[in-house]
């Protein structure tokens, strides 16, 4: 399942952005062992059922944005931050 949003606004400093469900559940296997977690910690910690975790771990599910940003506060992840001018 891929999802895909490019921006197609001429001359912006912001790249095209590019966001599959693999990528996602990839990341979200990396970050979880990155600080040792077990599935269900992890799970908690974003607040969301193991299953579901597993499920976006195995790419057989798509997370909301919502889902997105709790992943990102759970492990204090601040790649995705606004811009300045």
């Amino acid at each position: 399942m891929n999802v895909t949003k490019k921006n197609t606004t001429k001359n912006t400093k912001h790249p095209n952005v590019s966001y599959t469900a693999e990528s996602f559940g990839k990341r979200l296997v990396e970050l979880r062992n990155e600080h040792n977690l077990t599935q269900a910690e992890s799970a908690e910690k974003i607040g969301i059922s193991r299953n579901a975790l597993s499920m976006y771990e195995r790419c057989e599910r798509c997370p909301s944005i919502d889902i997105a940003v709790n992943v990102a506060n759970a492990v204090s992840y601040t790649h995705l931050t606004l811009p300045t001018n």
